[in-house]
C-alpha cells in the first residue's frame, strides 16, 4: 500500500508538470522592462499594446521582446482602434472590444482585422456580454 505522502508528492509532481507544460511562454526581462517604461510614459498604450501582443502571441507566435511591442505600438492597425475604444468606453467596452478583436484574429489579414472586429463586436452575444457587464458594475456601484 502506497502511504499518503508518496501519494501527495506523485500529485503535486504530476500537477508541476501539467502546469510547465500548459503555461504561455513568459515575457522576457526587457520586455517587462519596456512594459513598465511605457506605462509610465502611457498607460492607455501598455494596456493595449500588451494585449495585442499577448494575442499575436498566442495565434500568430509573435515574440514577446520590446522591439515586438514597439512594432505592435507603431503599425498594427489595430492599436489605434483598441485606444481609441479604450478611452472613449472605459474598462467594460474594452473588454468586450478586445474579446471581439481576439475572436477575429487571422495573422496574415492584419490590415482588415479592425474591420472584422467592428463586425464581430456588433453581433448580439457580443452585445449581452457588454450589458451584463455594465448592468454588474452599475449593481456594485449602488
Amino acid at each position: 500500500m502506497i502511504n499518503t505522502t508518496t501519494k501527495l508528492g506523485c500529485l503535486l509532481g504530476g500537477l508541476l508538470v501539467l502546469s510547465a507544460c500548459s503555461s504561455a511562454p513568459q515575457p522576457s526581462n526587457e520586455y517587462k522592462m519596456a512594459l513598465d517604461d511605457t506605462k509610465q510614459l502611457c498607460e492607455a498604450c501598455a494596456l493595449v499594446g500588451n494585449d495585442l501582443l499577448v494575442a499575436l502571441n498566442k495565434s500568430c507566435n509573435t515574440p514577446m521582446t520590446p522591439e515586438s511591442f514597439t512594432g505592435v505600438m507603431n503599425s498594427n492597425p489595430m492599436f489605434a482602434a483598441m485606444m481609441a475604444i479604450n478611452s472613449i468606453g472605459g474598462t467594460d467596452l474594452y473588454q468586450v472590444y478586445r474579446d471581439a478583436a481576439i475572436d477575429t484574429l487571422r495573422c496574415n489579414e492584419m490590415d482588415s482585422w479592425p474591420e472584422r472586429t467592428k463586425i464581430r463586436f456588433q453581433q448580439p452575444d457580443m452585445q449581452k456580454v457588454l450589458a451584463l457587464k455594465v448592468s454588474a458594475r452599475q449593481q456594485k456601484a449602488n
